[in-house]
């Protein structure tokens, strides 16, 4: 589960930084509406799943909660999932364990 935490949360990032880079400027420059629609509905179902995993994983004794709390904050901020990139690795590494911080 924290593979999958790791790989949602790379995804989600990268959504967002597609809404900002991509999306946003269409909309407002080309009048392109469509494609915030599309983007940032994508960006939106991203990051409900890694704040709910998140939250499950820390419920579950799995993920620290300062991790946890981490990983919901880098959620918001443009390549924010950078920062939690390392620590969640190293969780998915045999005996990396995962008992609260």
């Amino acid at each position: 589960m924290i593979r999958l935490l790791h790989g949602l949360s790379v995804i989600e990032g990268w959504s967002l930084l597609a809404l900002l880079g991509i999306a946003m400027p269409l909309k407002y420059f080309l009048h392109r509406e469509a494609a915030v629609e599309i983007v940032g509905m994508t960006h939106g179902v991203l990051f409900l799943i890694v704040w709910a995993l998140a939250v499950m994983l820390v419920a579950a004794g799995r993920l620290p909660w300062k991790l946890g709390l981490a990983v919901m904050g880098a959620a918001v901020i443009p390549l924010g999932w950078l920062l939690v990139e390392r620590p969640l690795r190293r969780l998915m590494r045999p005996g990396g364990g995962g008992a609260p911080a």
